[in-house]
């Protein structure tokens, strides 16, 4: 399943699949760092110099907004997957993985906000323990 085609913005951003709105527009890491570069004008920084600057409050300021609404997007797809799949855990690999001290809190707390109660409480969110190399080990299996 490309549960990354989801919708999840009617009439959104065009999608690479051909159809508008899907989740991967929105909640991929691909995206998250593209529009931070933009932000700060600079389309050759590196995954590790994102990192580096979203880890000084006054640049995490600056791009707050575009934070937030990946965190929302994000809580969507992974709450309507919960849902869909009677999911009990559910984790997130790729380059996430890195951006945790960053992210993972805000996920969580937007995930207790979205979710009610008593099924938020069954839900684990787990990091992958392989990072961005899962699906290149997983592939070799």
């Amino acid at each position: 399943m490309k549960y990354g085609h989801t919708i999840v913005e009617s009439n959104g951003r065009k999608c690479n699949c051909g159809r508008k709105g899907c989740l991967e527009t929105y909640a991929s890491m691909k995206v998250l760092k593209h529009e931070i570069r933009e932000r700060f004008c600079n389309v050759d920084l590196s995954s590790k110099e994102i990192l580096d600057l979203l880890q000084d409050t006054k640049n995490l300021e600056k791009v707050e907004d575009i934070i937030k609404n990946y965190i929302e997007y994000l809580s969507i797809g992974i709450a309507n997957f919960a849902k869909l799949c009677s999911a009990d855990t559910v984790v997130i690999g790729g380059s996430f993985v890195y951006f945790k001290d960053v992210l993972f809190c805000r996920l969580q707390d937007e995930l207790d906000r979205i979710i009610p109660k008593g099924e938020r409480e069954n839900i684990q969110i787990k990091l992958a323990t392989l990072g961005n190399d899962a699906g290149i080990i997983g592939s070799t299996i």
